[in-house]
């Protein structure tokens, strides 16, 4: 992956990679190369602004794909498309936690 701007700049072809680990990673080795300044110069939050960014845009990405590829193998209407993906972004904004941590009932379930 972190390969993927050289193969497409010696292939004439302007690929880039956007993905929280690999970005983390630049910022890291940008933030030792530059020293103090680059946190003074306000640099270090402009990047983690950016981070945040992709990781939200790549979550985001990933799970409307997965949702319409299950919609879609299940055969639902287009009209239930809308209409389930409304219900998620409700729930999500409701509580965001349960997109990313299991039930305690689940987990508590999943040790016996």
């Amino acid at each position: 992956m972190g390969m993927t701007p050289v193969m497409g700049k010696f292939l004439g072809v302007p690929l880039d990679v956007r993905h929280v680990t690999l970005t983390t990673g630049t910022v890291a080795f940008a933030a030792e190369s530059l020293g103090r300044d680059y946190f003074y110069r306000g640099w270090m939050l402009e990047s983690l602004a950016g981070i945040a960014v992709i990781f939200v845009l790549n979550l985001t990405v990933s799970f409307t794909i997965a949702l319409l590829l299950a919609m879609r193998a299940y055969d639902l209407p287009a009209r239930d498309h809308v209409h389930l993906l409304n219900l998620c972004l409700k729930r999500f904004l409701k509580s965001p936690l349960e997109f990313f941590f299991p039930p305690k009932e689940e987990a508590s379930f999943a040790k016996h």
